[in-house]
C-alpha cells in the first residue's frame, strides 16, 4: 500500500512536481525546499498561495548551483515542455500523472520513505520525511492528507530548507500559523 492512499490529488500532485524537480536537478534526494516548490508550483496550499510566495521566489532562493534538465536543454534550443506534450500524445502517458507515482516507506527500513514514478525514484531526507509524517499527523485519522497540511508539515521544523527560503522571503509565520490551525482543527 502507498502513502498517496492518505493524499487528497492536490498534495499528491505537489510531492509528484516536488520528485520532478529533484530528479530533473539530479538532486541524490528530494529535500524540503522541493517540496516547498512542488506546494507553489502546482498551487496546492491555498495558505502558501496567500502569503504571496510563489514558484519563482522560491527557486530563486535556492541554493542549488546544479542545472537542471531543462536548463541543459535550452542550451541546446530544445524545449523540455514541448518533447513532454508530444512523448504524452504519442504514448497516452503523463510521466507527471500521480496516479503513476507511490510514496511508500520501505520494508525493513522505518525511516526511509522514497518517492518513485516514470522517470525514477529518489528517497526523501529525514527532514522531508518528518514534513510527511507531520502533515499525515495533522490530517488526522479520518482525513486526507491537503497542500495545507503538508506546509504544516514543512513549518514543523524551523531548521530545513524550506523554512530558511521563507525566512529569506521574510513570510510572516505567524499569519501561516494563523491561516493554518483551522486546518488542524477541522481535522480533529
Amino acid at each position: 500500500m502507498t502513502m498517496f492512499n492518505r493524499f487528497r490529488s492536490t498534495a499528491q500532485a505537489a510531492v509528484v512536481c516536488a520528485g520532478g524537480e529533484a530528479l530533473s536537478g539530479r538532486r541524490r534526494s528530494l529535500d524540503t525546499d522541493d517540496l516547498l516548490l512542488g506546494l507553489a508550483v502546482t498551487r496546492a496550499s491555498p495558505v502558501l498561495a496567500r502569503s504571496g510566495v510563489t514558484a519563482e521566489h522560491i527557486r530563486a532562493e535556492r541554493q542549488s548551483p546544479t542545472p537542471n534538465d531543462t536548463a541543459v536543454l535550452e542550451l541546446f534550443g530544445i524545449d523540455r515542455a514541448e518533447v513532454v506534450r508530444r512523448a504524452v500524445a504519442s504514448s497516452g502517458i503523463d510521466p507527471d500523472d500521480p496516479r503513476l507515482w507511490t510514496l511508500r516507506r520501505a520494508s525493513g527500513w522505518p525511516f526511509r520513505i522514497t518517492l518513485a514514478g516514470p522517470p525514477g525514484s529518489i528517497v526523501l531526507t529525514g527532514q522531508s520525511r518528518k514534513a510527511v509524517e507531520v502533515a499525515l499527523w495533522a490530517a488526522g485519522r479520518s482525513r486526507r492528507v491537503s497542500g495545507d497540511h503538508l506546509l504544516w508539515g514543512l513549518l514543523a521544523d524551523h531548521h530545513n530548507a524550506s523554512m530558511a527560503i521563507l525566512r529569506r522571503l521574510k513570510v510572516d509565520f505567524n499569519v501561516l500559523w494563523q491561516h493554518l490551525r483551522p486546518t488542524r482543527d477541522r481535522a480533529a
